[in-house]
C-alpha cells in the first residue's frame, strides 16, 4: 500500500512540475502575443528646424497625422547650428533635473544643455498629443530628421538622448529624405539591365532648402512650401520642366513621418522584437497586460 502511494505521489509531483514549467513558459514566451492578440500601432516623430510632426500607424492600415508642434527658440537655434554635442558636465549633471542645474555653480550650464532641453520640450508635447489620440500611454517611437548622417546634418545624438530622457525607446533613426523617397514608392532600384540613374530629393520650407541624390531618374519634393512659385521657377530652370512636372509630391508635409510610423509598426510587431521599454513606462498604461508582452511590443495596449 505504501509502495503504491509512493509511486502515485512521485507521479503527481512530476505532473505538477511539468504543468508549472508549461505555465512559466507560456507566460514568458514572446510568441504568445501572436495568438488571440491584435497588433500594435507604430508611432513616429519627424523633426524640422522649426517644428515637428507625428504620425501613428494602426493594424487596420489607418494612418493618423497630428498637427505640427512648433519648437522653442532654443530648439530652432539648435536645429540650425552646424554642430552640437551632448552636455559634458559629467555624471553630476546626468542626474540633476534641468530646473535645478543653476545650483551646480555653472558646471551644468552649456549650449548643448540648452539644445537638449529644447528638444525634450518639443518631444514631450508630441508624446502628449499622440497619447491623447491613442487613448493610452506608449513606450516606443521612431524618429526622422533631415541630413542626419551628414557631417553638417542635425546631430542625432541630441535627439536620441532627448527621446531617452522623456521615457521612450527607439530602434533606429530614419533620414527624412529617404523617408520621403520610400513614401513616394521610389525606394527600389531600376530593373536589371537599365543604366544607373538618379533621383533628386528636395526639401523646401520656410526654414530653407536641402537636397539629396539617390539612384533613379526621378524627383521627389517634400516640405511645407514646395508649392512656392519662385522656388518652382528656380527648380524648373535647374532640372528642366519635364522632371518638375513629373515630380512625386505625395503628402509633402507628412511623408517622412508616415513612412517612419509604418517602419515602427513593422518593427514592434516582429516576433523577434525584444527591446525593453523604459523603466516605469508601462505603469502609466490603462491596460493590465503591458509587462506580459514586454518582449514583443512597447505600445501598452
Amino acid at each position: 500500500m505504501s509502495r503504491q502511494f509512493h509511486r502515485h505521489g512521485i507521479s503527481a509531483i512530476a505532473l505538477a512540475g511539468a504543468l508549472s514549467a508549461f505555465l512559466i513558459a507560456w507566460y514568458f514566451y514572446p510568441w504568445k502575443a501572436r495568438w488571440g492578440r491584435t497588433t500594435f500601432p507604430g508611432v513616429a516623430f519627424s523633426f524640422t528646424p522649426d517644428y515637428a510632426t507625428a504620425a501613428v500607424r494602426y493594424a487596420n492600415g489607418t494612418e493618423i497625422r497630428l498637427p505640427p508642434a512648433y519648437g522653442s527658440l532654443a530648439y530652432r537655434n539648435f536645429m540650425r547650428r552646424e554642430e552640437s554635442s551632448l552636455p559634458t558636465g559629467g555624471l553630476l549633471c546626468e542626474y540633476i533635473p534641468p530646473a535645478l542645474r543653476s545650483l551646480a555653480l555653472g558646471r551644468c550650464n552649456s549650449e548643448a544643455d540648452g539644445d537638449l532641453a529644447g528638444a525634450e520640450a518639443l518631444m514631450r508635447e508630441l508624446r502628449a498629443s499622440v497619447a491623447s489620440v491613442m487613448g493610452t500611454n506608449f513606450c516606443y517611437a521612431s524618429m526622422t530628421s533631415r541630413n542626419i548622417f551628414e557631417a553638417q546634418g542635425v546631430p542625432k545624438s541630441i535627439l536620441e538622448k532627448a527621446l531617452q530622457n522623456i521615457g521612450l525607446v527607439q530602434g533606429n533613426m530614419i533620414d527624412a529624405g529617404r523617408g520621403a523617397l520610400a513614401f513616394n514608392g521610389l525606394d527600389t532600384y531600376p530593373e536589371t539591365g537599365l543604366p544607373p540613374a538618379l533621383v533628386l530629393v528636395v526639401d523646401h520650407s520656410d526654414y530653407g532648402t536641402s537636397s539629396q541624390v539617390f539612384w533613379r531618374d526621378e524627383e521627389v519634393l517634400h516640405g511645407d512650401a514646395i508649392g512656392d512659385g519662385a522656388f518652382r521657377d528656380v527648380l524648373r530652370a535647374v532640372v528642366g520642366p519635364k522632371l518638375l512636372e513629373n515630380a512625386a509630391t505625395a503628402d509633402p508635409l507628412y511623408a517622412s513621418a508616415v513612412f517612419a510610423a509604418r517602419s515602427a509598426y513593422d518593427t514592434i510587431n516582429r516576433l523577434d522584437f525584444g527591446e525593453e521599454p523604459a523603466f516605469g513606462c508601462c505603469w502609466k498604461s490603462q491596460f493590465h497586460n503591458c509587462w506580459e508582452y514586454r518582449q514583443v511590443v512597447h505600445v501598452c495596449q
